[in-house]
């Protein structure tokens, strides 16, 4: 993820060159290129599918304010940006273009 840009309004999109395996209620990552498999919790596994199309930061948070209204948005937003930072790092999500 770039710095540069705010967050919020950064557009983030699957990574396609990262498979996906749902396992009863476990949906696992696979990356070959890196030779990895990451297994994600029901939050991040919902992003994931979420991200099939280019979504920003704020649009994930109308979402989720949506699912949770009452949770505060200032939360949600925080959280999610620790899962989409997590998920940027491991190169399974970016910066479609």
């Amino acid at each position: 993820m770039s710095r540069q840009t705010e967050p919020a309004t950064t557009t983030y999109i699957r990574n396609s060159s990262i498979g996906a395996e749902r396992v009863e209620d476990h949906l696992f990552l696979i990356d070959q290129a890196r030779n990895r498999i990451h297994a994600l919790n029901g939050t991040a596994a919902d992003i994931w599918e979420i991200l099939q199309d280019a979504t920003t930061l704020n649009e994930l948070v109308q979402l989720y304010v949506k699912a949770y209204p009452a949770q505060p948005p200032k939360r949600l937003k925080q959280d999610l940006l620790l899962v989409i930072e997590k998920l940027a790092s491991f190169g399974l999500i970016g910066n479609p273009g």
